[in-house]
Order: structure tokens, then C-alpha cells, then sequence
């Protein structure tokens, strides 16, 4: 076969498209057709036979428009037909048949199941039809821009009928749904005034209406030269009576528009009009395709070829003009890309990659803005992740770990390197999602007492005298640490379903029929008992409003009903400040009772003889300084403090939140009124649906894979710090920690930040492991729950199927050229600042 290019388009064209022949019989018809298999053309001889007359009861009027749409069906099968009609005395008329062919005679039999006279439901003078493809509905257009639908419906006895809906009025297409608060032909003025078209001319009227491919949208034109394309949007995902809407607005022609010819291989359309101008343009993107011109006024018919490779036109003086159309990639622009699309079918304008579809009746949707912020939430989640863990190991090894362990250590680590990322999506995808899933309470907890015990142990050890310290060697400080991270995980266990009973109670996640719905208390002791535990995975899509409206043993909860939550994981977050507001006051006041600074002054005091506890402490410790026994009595002290602390803020916690909660986080309730909801500001009204292979499980596993490469790189930034700067630090007094926080770190930034910008360009080009943990649905949240699909996942996973040198393979690979450019300018932006670090630090 040759090759496209070679059978596109053939080296000669013939000089007419009609042949005319006279023979014996009499005048015979040929069309020259093109071949596309072998780029030549063949004359067809034409046959035109009247099967039937379709008995319309036009009274003898004749018949000035008619539209009329067949079932797609094999030709022998049973199929039915909506055909309307038009009378030159306006009379409106619809008949619906079945069609089927006579086995014996072969011949074409038409049974009419309904046939009626609409003409009093129609306000105005008709001139243009639609019927939908699937003989479900006719529009019928007048020519003040008013749109009445038909819809079919069941009448006595089970017959089909086509009627007006109650509750359905007119849709006016040029004052409906006004734009940037201008009635449409405000709007039209203005697109041709920016376009050098000229004022329009005449009154505004309706001039062309036709279906696109699918029958969901409904293409309108103007006497302006406007172009519309209309489909209905429901209001909610129950919603049965969808309304029709503007969704798109074209460019417009140059005079009156004509008429208009869907494409049957996608979503573009041929429009004419009385300026001579013939445009293809394609309908989600609102791309012109193609654009010719013929002599006014205008082309009278155009036909757009059903595989969108040419047109076929007749203009004013009877002749037929061919032209050649390349509309490869016409679904493709940079709002297509980049920017939000209304497709047929949703709510509301929305950023969705999807590209597989049943039938090419289906918009295909290319936005690669989810595949864009999956990718960044992947990288995110990751380093969240990574950098805590890399940096702070490579701290502890560059500085605190004994050489000869580091020596043990390091290599492994850079080991952990070469791991193939595809082990690591397995084990996320397999192991790690279904072990977390029950237990995700009690990870959480262990984020939060694993770092605390490290860091009270971390203080404790640093109170202790270095004769104490000196003593314990490398080998038992890290079997001590490893015996913490061991303590810790315990206690997580322990205290994890504990906290999720308190801080995510089944209550706010419970079924609406067990609650009452203005207190959102259990009904019964029954209900009480089935609720008297948490859930985690409940409660976060506990606070999502309800689609519906829904009956319960209570009465119906009207649509838009939530269970408020959060308050007590709201005074778990509020403890913590509180009790730091609670250990400043109490220092501040003990230093205006016995002196010393507080309250951003220096006291004097109001007792002299200085605090008591302070004596107290010193009495016990005794005169000693270098012994454990100071350390501890001092560490006894503080935790008493600290504990004094942490009970004020928790009883401050429990008495000021929920004034603070219902002051900042408050929303109307359907039921409860002004309701106090935190976890409405963190979830939102629709919640977190919680999915196994979620971005947490997906930050963890490629944790992995960065902390290698985060950690060996800073490792070696921190190493490569003069000694003289330790030394210096040391000698002048300062702990090793404080060392490593003032002199190395701040010596070594410059390498830790090129560590995490490679880590992070790892992050974003990963694939095998967001292939299979992140579940693979292209989302635009950046929801710690819910997967994502990330640009690299997506090249993964589309291109084996994607057709060679189609939109999707192109698209593909521009999203292979967008991931590297976001990299190259985040390495670039990267460098920058390191330059900049060390030009910093070179002067210190």
C-alpha cells in the first residue's frame, strides 16, 4: 500500500465533479468519485428512485423545509424514522413510522405510529427543524430565535408520541443565557467589530439549526453571522429535565449563516454563509479548520465528508466545488490542553483527560492539566516523605554517627539506590496499601510520637554530663535509637485506635438515619451502641452534603444535609498552642512575683528571694553540677512544668475551641442553622473519599526511592565542610547540635537544596511505581486519600495502544516535552538559588 502521504491527494483534479450523458434511454447521471485507497478517482453511475411518499397531512400546501432522521440500523432490519415538516402557510408537522422490508417482496413498508399538526404549540413563524438521531425529540426553531422541543413519551395504550413538556418553555437563543452581561447580539456586534467584519445588517434572526454528530449538541446560526452551539446541563447528577445551555460561541461568518453539516468522524462541522465563505471548525475546541470562499451570495448546500477529508459544495450558479480538507488533529488547542472545556455531558467547565471512548460520538478530552498536577502531587507527597527522613539521616551520619558504623551505613544507603522501581510500585500496590488501610489511625499517630520521643530524647541526652555520654559507644546509641523507634511504633499501636475514637468518632460518619438531624446525637441507645467507636475511613467522607433528597425514620432530610465534624480533632490541634500560651504566661508571671523576664519587660519582682521551685530544685540537685543526678532532678522539674503546661492547655483547649471553631470555621446547615464544622475546611462539602492506593501510599513508596539519592548527595555536602569551622564552633563553646544547626548546615545548604531539586526531578519522572499504587485516575485534588495519574504514568500506560501519529500518540508525547520542561525549569530556578547559597556563604 503506499504511503498516506502518497495517497492523500491525487496530481490531477478532474475539471467537474456532474457528468451528464445522453444514450436511447435518455439523459443518464455520473459522479466522479474519489478513492482514498488508491488516490484516483471512478465515475458512479447515479440512480434515483422514489421508494414512497411520506403522507403528511399538508392540506396540498407545499412543503418549504423538511428534516428528517433515520434509525441507524442494518437495511433489512426494523427500523424508525422522525421525519418534520414545514408548510409555506407555517404549518408545523411530525410523523414517526416504522420502517421494515417485505422478506417476500423486498419492498419498503412504513406503518405510522404517530403523526400530528404542532403548529398551535409553536409561538412565531417556523422555519427550521432538528431531529435527534435516535427519534427521541425534534426542535423546531422560529425565526425570533425561539427553540420549542418535542419529546417523545409513552400515550394511551403504549403508543409513542411526540409532545411539548409542561415544564418546558422555549429557549430563546438570543436573550437566554446572555454573556459578560450583553444579550447575544451585543455579543455577535462586538466579535465582528474585533474581527473587521462590519456592523451587522437587518434584524436579528434565527437562520440554520442542525444537530452535531451524537445529537447532544445543537448547532444555532444567525442572520448576524453568529455561531452557537447549544447542549442541556443538568443542574445536579439527579437532575431529569437537563435545560438547554450556550456552551460554545464560534467566530462569526461574514454574512448570514446558511446552514450547517455535521462531520460524522468527529466533533467538527461545515457552516456557510451568504458572505461566500465556508468554514470547518471543529466544536470542543473551537478551532476554524478550513476556510474557502465562493462567490456571493454564498454556497446553497455543503456537504462535509463523513471521514472529514474534503467538502463537497453547490454554489449560487449550479456548480459543484470540491475541496481537499486536512483536519488532523483539529480536536487539539491550547484551552483543549490547558484550559477548563465544558463537554457534553457535565455540570459545569472541567480540566479531564480522557481518551478512550465506545464510539466517536464521544468528545475525546485531552487536558493534560490533571496528568500535570498528579505529577506535581506525586513529587509532593514524596518529598514530604523523603526530605525529613534524607536530611536529617544525613545529619546524624555526617556529624553524630561513629565513623565506623558510617562506614556500614552509607553504602548501604546508596545501595537502596538501585531498588527497581517496579519492586517497589509491587510491594506499595500489594502490601503496603491493604496493610495500611485499617490502620491508617494508628500511622498517624505514629508520625507524631515516633519524632516526639526523638526529640525529648534527643533534649534528655543533651542534658546529660559527657562523663555519662562519653561511656556509651556508637554501637549502643544506635541499638538505644532503634530501641526508641521500637517504643514508639508500640505506643502508636496503643494509642492509635484510642485516637481515632476520640479524634474521628463513627458519629460524624454515621448514617443519617441514626442521628437526629438537628443535634446529630444518636436516636436511640441502640444507635449509641452501633456508633460508640471510630472510623477513620468513614469520617472522612462523613461531612459530604447529600445528592437528594432523603427519607429516614425522622423525616426527610432535604438535599444539601451533612453531619458536622471535626471538633474534637479541631481541640487536639489547638492543644498544642494553648499549652505554649500556657507555659509563657507562667513563666511571665513568675517572673513578676519573684523577678526576672516575662511579659516582654524585665520585673523587678513582687517578693524578693527569687522563686521558690527554683530553690526547691537546687536544694535536691545539692551542690553538685557534673553528676547524673543534677540532669535528672533539673529533667524532673521541666516535665513537671511541662506537664502543668500541658494540662492548662488542654482544659483551655476544651473550653475555648468550639467558641474559636464556630468563630473561623461556621456554615449554614439546612436543619441545625449556623453549625461550627472544621472538618468541612479541610475536606470540603463533598469530603475525602478514601481509596486504598492513595497519594500517601504512593509518597511512601517512592520515598524510597528519592531518600537514596536526597540522603547521599547531602551526606556528602555536609562531609565536605571544613573541620576548622567544627572546631571553631566547638571551641567557643557551642554543643555539637549546635554546631551542626549554626556552622555545617548553613555551610552546606547550597548542596542539601541541589540534594532535594534532584530528588524532586526523580520524584516527577517517576512511572512503574505511580503505575501501580496511585490507581491511576486522572484527578485535579491534591486530596492525601484519593490517586492521581501522573504525565509519566500516563505515557506509560496510553502509548502501546495509542495510534501512530495520532492526536493521542502527539499528545503523549507533548506531555513527555511539558514533563521535561517543568523539570528543566525547576532545575533551572534550582541552580540559581545554589549559586546564589554559595556566593552567600563564600563571604561568611
Amino acid at each position: 500500500m503506499p504511503e498516506k502521504q502518497e495517497m492523500s491527494k491525487p496530481d490531477y483534479l478532474p475539471e467537474v465533479l456532474i457528468d451528464r450523458e445522453k444514450d436511447d434511454s435518455g439523459e443518464q447521471l455520473w459522479l466522479v468519485e474519489h478513492l482514498n485507497e488508491f488516490g484516483f478517482y471512478r465515475r458512479v453511475r447515479a440512480i434515483v428512485a422514489i421508494e414512497r411518499e411520506l403522507e403528511f397531512a399538508t392540506g396540498g400546501e407545499a412543503v418549504t423545509r423538511v428534516y428528517s432522521s433515520l434509525h441507524k440500523a442494518p437495511p433489512d432490519a426494523e427500523r424508525e424514522a422522525l421525519t418534520a415538516a414545514i408548510t409555506e402557510k407555517g404549518r408545523t408537522l411530525l410523523l414517526l413510522e416504522k420502517l421494515e422490508v417485505n422478506a417476500m417482496t423486498d419492498e419498503l413498508q412504513a406503518e405510522a405510529l404517530f403523526s400530528a399538526d404542532v403548529t398551535a404549540d409553536v409561538k412565531g413563524k417556523p422555519l427550521h427543524l432538528a431531529c435527534h438521531e435516535l427519534q427521541t425529540e425534534a426542535w423546531v426553531g422560529t425565526e425570533e430565535g425561539l427553540l420549542y422541543l418535542f419529546r417523545r413519551a409513552e400515550g394511551s395504550g403504549g403508543q409513542p408520541l411526540l409532545a411539548r413538556p409542561a415544564d418546558y418553555p422555549a429557549v430563546d437563543v438570543f436573550s437566554f443565557h446572555t454573556e459578560e452581561d450583553r444579550k447575544w447580539g451585543e455579543t455577535v456586534a462586538a466579535m465582528r467589530e474585533d474581527q473587521d467584519l462590519g456592523a451587522p445588517a437587518g434584524s436579528l434572526r434565527l437562520t440554520a439549526l442542525d444537530y452535531l454528530l451524537g445529537g447532544t449538541s445543537l448547532l444555532v446560526g444567525d442572520s448576524h453571522g453568529g455561531v452557537q452551539s447549544w447542549f442541556a446541563v443538568r443542574e445536579t447528577p439527579e437532575d431529569n429535565n437537563p435545560r438547554l445551555r450556550r456552551i460554545h460561541v464560534h467566530e462569526p461568518g461574514a454574512g448570514a449563516i446558511l446552514g450547517f453539516c455535521a462531520c460524522e468522524a468527529n466533533k467538527s462541522f461545515a457552516v456557510w454563509d451568504e458572505g461566500g465563505s465556508v468554514r470547518g471548525i471543529h466544536n470542543t475546541s473551537e478551532r476554524v479548520i478550513f476556510e474557502e470562499r465562493v462567490a456571493a451570495p454564498g454556497a446553497k448546500k455543503v456537504y462535509y465528508a463523513g471521514n472529514a477529508g474534503g467538502t463537497l459544495g453547490l454554489d449560487a450558479a449550479g456548480k459543484l466545488r470540491h475541496w481537499w480538507v486536512d483536519a488532523r488533529h483539529a480536536e487539539v488547542s491550547f484551552k483543549a490542553l490547558f484550559g477548563r472545556i465544558w463537554y457534553e455531558g457535565f455540570m459545569g467547565p472541567k480540566y479531564e483527560w480522557q481518551t478512550s471512548s465506545g464510539t466517536d460520538d464521544v468528545e475525546p478530552k485531552y487536558s493534560l492539566m490533571p496528568l500535570v498536577i498528579g505529577s506535581l502531587k506525586g513529587g509532593l507527597y514524596a518529598l514530604l516523605f523523603a526530605i525529613p527522613l534524607a536530611v536529617l539521616g544525613a545529619i546524624y551520619t555526617s556529624e553524630f554517627m561513629h565513623r565506623n558504623v558510617r562506614a556500614v551505613v552509607k553504602p548501604t544507603m546508596e545501595v537502596m539506590a538501585s531498588l527497581p522501581s517496579v519492586v517497589l510500585g509491587f510491594l506499595g500496590a500489594l502490601y503496603f496499601a491493604p496493610m495500611a488501610a485499617p490502620i491508617m489511625p494508628t500511622l498517624l499517630a505514629g508520625l507524631v510520637i515516633c519524632p516526639g520521643l526523638f526529640m525529648f530524647f534527643g533534649w534528655v541526652w543533651q542534658q546529660l554530663p559527657p562523663t555519662f555520654t562519653g561511656r556509651v559507644g556508637p554501637r549502643l546509641t544506635l541499638v538505644i535509637l532503634l530501641a526508641l523507634l521500637l517504643v514508639g511504633a508500640f505506643a502508636a499501636t496503643v494509642a492509635g485506635p484510642r485516637a481515632e475514637a476520640l479524634l474521628f468518632p463513627a458519629t460524624e460518619g454515621a448514617d443519617p438515619a441514626l442521628l437526629d438531624p438537628k443535634t446529630f446525637l444518636p436516636m436511640s441507645e441502640e444507635a449509641a451502641r452501633k456508633l460508640d467507636a471510630g472510623n477513620f475511613r468513614i469520617w472522612t467522607n462523613g461531612g459530604a452534603e447529600l445528592a437528594r433528597e432523603t427519607a429516614t425514620p425522622q423525616g426527610p432530610l432535604p438535599k444539601g444535609w451533612w453531619i458536622p465534624g471535626g471538633h474534637n480533632l479541631f481541640k487536639a490541634l489547638m492543644w498544642l498552642p494553648f499549652a505554649l500560651l500556657a507555659a509563657w504566661c507562667l513563666r511571665s508571671l513568675a517572673a513578676v512575683v519573684f523577678g526576672g523576664s516575662g511579659f516582654w519587660r524585665e520585673w523587678r519582682g513582687l517578693r524578693p528571694g527569687g522563686n521558690p521551685l527554683t530553690t526547691l530544685r537546687h536544694r535536691i540537685a545539692g551542690n553538685s553540677r557534673t553528676g547524673v543526678w543534677p540532669v535528672m532532678v533539673d529533667i524532673s522539674f521541666s516535665l513537671g512544668f511541662a506537664a502543668v503546661a500541658g494540662l492548662l492547655g488542654l482544659g483551655l483547649s476544651w473550653l475555648l475551641a468550639p467558641g474559636i471553631e464556630g468563630l473561623l470555621f461556621s456554615y449554614n446547615h439546612p436543619t441545625a442553622g449556623r453549625v461550627a464544622d472544621f472538618r468541612r475546611f479541610l475536606t470540603g462539602p463533598e469530603g475525602w473519599k478514601f481509596n486504598q492506593t492513595n497519594s500517601l501510599i504512593v509518597g511512601f513508596s517512592m520515598g524510597f526511592a528519592v531518600i537514596p539519592i536526597i540522603y547521599s548527595i547531602a551526606e556528602d555536602a555536609l562531609s565536605t565542610v571544613p573541620n576548622q569551622l567544627r572546631a571553631a564552633s566547638l571551641a567557643c563553646g557551642a554543643s555539637r547540635w549546635q554546631t551542626t544547626i549554626t556552622v555545617v548546615a548553613p555551610a552546606a545548604a547550597s548542596g542539601i537544596f541541589s540534594a532535594i531539586v534532584i530528588g524532586l526531578g526523580r520524584a516527577l519522572g517517576e512511572t512503574m511505581i505511580v503505575v501501580m499504587a496511585a490507581g491511576g485516575t486522572p484527578v485535579m485534588d491534591l486530596e492525601p486519600l484519593s490517586g492521581f495519574r501522573s504525565l509519566s504514568a500516563a505515557i506509560a500506560i496510553e502509548m502501546p495502544e495509542a495510534p501512530h501519529g495520532g492526536t493521542l500518540y502527539r499528545t503523549l508525547f507533548l506531555g513527555g516535552l511539558l514533563l521535561f520542561a517543568v523539570t528543566f525549569v525547576i532545575s533551572t530556578l534550582a541552580e540559581l538559588v545554589r549559586m546564589r547559597l554559595r556566593r552567600k556563604l563564600s563571604r561568611m
